[in-house]
């Protein structure tokens, strides 16, 4: 039997663990999974500008495990002839409508011809809700003195324990551990809002051991404000998530310490301590693999950053705060915009 290919197109636009999750409920349907990833033209005809280009946002998704083909610049409508072309048995979308700037759902012709599967949409997470809080982030005052490019001045809100629990479950990878023979290497940081940067030095950390097992140390949330004066984005367990869909990432330590322990290089049998050449840390934590003489800098040769991204966002606050009171998900839905959608802030 031919094997059941599966197509799943969308902007995929700030990535998030919920991107993540509908691309590995869609690979369970067939046997390979064909992600589309929209041009940068047709999403700002049919949704507004996104954050994110097209080639940003075809790296990341690249690099998500359960994608075993992706193609870019796909056109936002005419879905079926976009399966014939691609070779496709049928799509997959959320149990949400996607519509067209004319308002006609997308994906009409794949469902009159049975080529259409539907997915649950994930919960607590979406691109709109990231926008959301970057906007919260700055106490409503998203054009004031206040907002800092790091982080946020509030928490993110958090579902139950037991769902992010579930969801770690589902996206932890079938090796888990280490065979001997496998070079360890670990690195840490807060990877917030994770981005193509992201990916590119993760996977040079990976290939930089001989059979590399990549373990990646995330800081809780409360210890990314005590070193860093704000919160992410994105909290711990949406992080890792992120993390664990990544195809270079083999396990994701939730809440480290911002000093690289003695403890967690013997406990992990660490060969190799990594980190980036971008050096955003108020004080070294890194003394202890110095030391040990097994600390190595990578260079992603990326110089994406999650500052980048919330500056995209601020610098176009009005733009996404008018966009976002038009979405029934957003926490700004139905307001009245006092401002135009062309300021933002310098």
């Amino acid at each position: 039997m031919n094997p059941v290919r599966v197509w799943g197109n969308g902007c995929y636009d700030v990535f998030h663990f919920g991107h993540a999750n509908f691309i590995r409920q869609a690979k369970l349907m067939g046997d390979v999974m064909i992600a589309g990833v929209h041009g940068d033209a047709d999403i700002m005809q049919n949704k507004g500008k996104p954050v994110m280009d097209e080639v940003e946002r075809a790296r990341m998704i690249s690099a998500v495990r359960w994608v075993d083909e992706i193609e870019e610049n796909i056109p936002y409508g005419n879905v079926l002839k976009t399966l014939d072309d691609y070779n496709c048995d049928f799509c997959v979308h959320g149990d949400d409508i996607a519509r067209d700037a004319n308002g006609n759902d997308i994906y009409q012709e794949c469902k009159e011809k049975n080529r259409f599967r539907e997915c649950k949409r994930t919960e607590g997470i979406s691109t709109t809700e990231l926008i959301d809080r970057i906007l919260l982030g700055t106490d409503m005052n998203f054009f004031g003195p206040e907002f800092t490019r790091k982080g946020s001045k509030i928490k993110s809100r958090i579902m139950p324990q037991e769902y992010y629990e579930q969801k770690i479950k589902e996206f932890t990878p079938p090796n888990l551990f280490p065979k001997e023979g496998d070079t360890i290497l670990y690195t840490q940081g807060v990877f917030d809002l994770m981005h193509s940067g992201h990916v590119d030095y993760l996977e040079k950390c990976k290939k930089s051991g001989k059979n590399g097992f990549l373990i990646v140390g995330i800081l809780g949330d409360e210890e990314v404000n005590r070193i860093y004066g704000t919160y992410p984005i994105t909290n711990a367990y949406e992080r890792a998530l992120a993390l664990l869909s990544c195809r270079y990432v083999d396990q994701v330590i939730i809440g480290v310490s911002f000093y690289v322990t003695e403890e967690i290089i013997t406990k992990h049998k660490v060969d190799y301590v990594c980190h980036g050449k971008v050096w955003d840390c108020p004080d070294d934590p890194y003394a202890v693999p110095k030391e040990r003489n097994i600390y190595r800098v990578v260079d992603s040769g990326s110089d994406m950053t999650t500052e980048m991204i919330i500056e995209r966002i601020v610098s176009h606050a009005g733009m996404y705060y008018v966009r976002n009171t038009k979405k029934s998900e957003s926490l700004f839905s139905g307001q009245t915009p006092s401002i135009a959608p062309q300021e933002s802030v310098n």
